[in-house]
């Protein structure tokens, strides 16, 4: 009979083998659109299942020392090719500077 730590370790060895061989995770961005009046958040999903994904960000606004935040929840269907998700709109051409701080999490939906 093995041990209670042998068994973890074992458990442990075959779920890393599963997440290895399994599809990719998702990929997520927020960024400017051309003339930095905008931040879209695009998505793609080569995974053959989908995902509720959450985006959030901060994003330096031109000649503010304030940031505006940035929060998205969207469903990420399976194998879907670079799509635009969410939009955050400034106040026209040039009102946005950057994109700070852009963290992500997606889970099996």
């Amino acid at each position: 009979m093995r041990s209670s730590r042998a068994m973890s370790a074992v458990i442990l060895l075959g779920w890393l083998g599963l997440t290895a061989t399994s599809s990719a995770f998702p990929e997520l961005n927020a960024a400017l659109n051309a003339d930095k009046s905008a931040v879209v958040v695009t998505g793609s999903n080569t995974a053959d299942h989908a995902y509720q994904c959450l985006i959030t960000a901060r994003i330096s606004v031109t000649g503010q020392r304030a940031f505006a935040p940035l929060s998205c929840t969207f469903n990420l269907p399976a194998n879907i090719a670079e799509k635009q998700f969410c939009q955050k709109d400034g106040t026209g051409p040039g009102s946005l500077a950057k994109v700070e701080g852009v963290r992500s999490t997606c889970v099996p939906r």
